[in-house]
Order: C-alpha cells, then structure tokens, then sequence
C-alpha cells in the first residue's frame, strides 16, 4: 500500500479550497482507497491519499492528475510531497473508513540508524496497542518512506479527542517506548479534517 502525504503552503485559501473538492473524482480510480485532509495548526493544508500499489498510483499521475488539480493552479505557494510504503496496520485505514470529519495526527519521524529495529518493534508492541484502545481512535497507518524517515498517520474523531489521549495515555506509552533513544528528529502536525475534502474509493467488487 502507497501513503502519499502532501503538505502545501497556500496562498489563497478560499480557492484552494474549492479546487480541494474538485478531487472527488478520485473516488472510482483503480487501485484508490481514499484521502482525508484539512488544515494543520501551523496554517498549512495537509492531505493523506491511500492507494493500493505503485502501478496504480503511477497510472493515475500518467492521466488523471493533471486535469483534478487544474482547479488549484495558482493557489499554491510551496508544496512538498512524499510517498511512502506501508509497514503496520494501526486499526482500520485511516483514509476511506468512512469517517469524514475528525482530526489527522501526522508525526514525521527521523530514525537513528542503529535503533530502526527497536523503533518499529515499540511501534507494533507499545503504541499501536495503546491508541487502538483509547477512546476515539478512529485508525491509523504506519509507513516507511527511505531506510530512516517515517510516517505515523492517525485519525482520531475530534481533535478534543486526541488532546485527551495525549493527556491521559500518551505519557506511559511514551515511557515503555523510550523514543528519544529512537528518534534523530521527530515533527508532528495535527490537522482538523475538512468533510469536504474527503473521499472514499470505491468498495472492492467481489
């Protein structure tokens, strides 16, 4: 599975978010499973697409791409995009589940090179657990994009949600996890779910 997370400077937010919904046409795309995004607390529009393989992803960039983001030419002042493979479920996909609104919790992560075991060991053992039984965990992903840099995508179903998680359960998963012995560099956002910018695949035919 691809995670495409793409992270834009705007220059022009009303238009940007016209041209945002403009990408329900993603829905009946091969290989497409969904995308969620909105706004992060930095002022940043952050959206996450999930696709099922790199042939589809790449056959969608060959054709479909360019005329869905036409609507937001000129909207944009920077954009950085990344791709990355997933490596653990965390619960349902936190892109076509369904659920629209909510929160989006995206923690950027450097990795030591000699702790990438222990890492991704924590992160299938400690956290993965702790947030799939917390209250208002809605799903999530975690994902690999080189040798060293990942991604830990996590929807939760309001951000009041995840501020109490961060309160109450966030601290003794931290201590059992130990990431500081992990983590060259870690950068966190927390973006409020548009509804309008979400889109679900279509289901799987049997």
């Amino acid at each position: 599975m691809l995670l495409k997370w793409i992270r834009c400077t705007v220059a022009d937010r009303p238009a940007f978010d016209r041209g945002q919904r403009d990408w329900a046409g993603l829905r009946e795309l091969p290989g497409f499973l969904g995308q969620r995004g909105g706004w992060a607390t930095d002022g940043t529009a952050n959206i996450l697409a999930l696709w099922s393989d790199v042939a589809s992803y790449q056959r969608f960039m060959a054709a479909e791409h360019d005329e869905l983001a036409a609507g937001q030419a000129g909207t944009i002042a920077r954009t950085d995009v990344r791709l990355f493979q997933r490596r653990l479920p965390i619960g349902q996909l936190p892109a076509g589940n369904g659920h629209i609104g909510g929160a989006l919790r995206l923690a950027h992560c450097m990795v030591r090179a000699n702790r990438i075991e222990h890492f991704i060991g924590v992160q299938s053992t400690v956290w993965n657990p702790g947030m799939n039984s917390t209250e208002g965990f809605v799903g999530g992903v975690f994902a690999q994009r080189e040798e060293l840099e990942f991604l830990v995508a996590t929807q939760w179903a309001s951000v009041a949600d995840h501020v109490r998680y961060q309160a109450v359960r966030f601290p003794a998963l931290r201590d059992r996890a130990q990431p500081t012995l992990d983590l060259e560099r870690i950068t966190g956002y927390v973006v409020d779910l548009d509804p309008g910018w979400s889109v679900d695949g279509l289901p799987a035919t049997p």
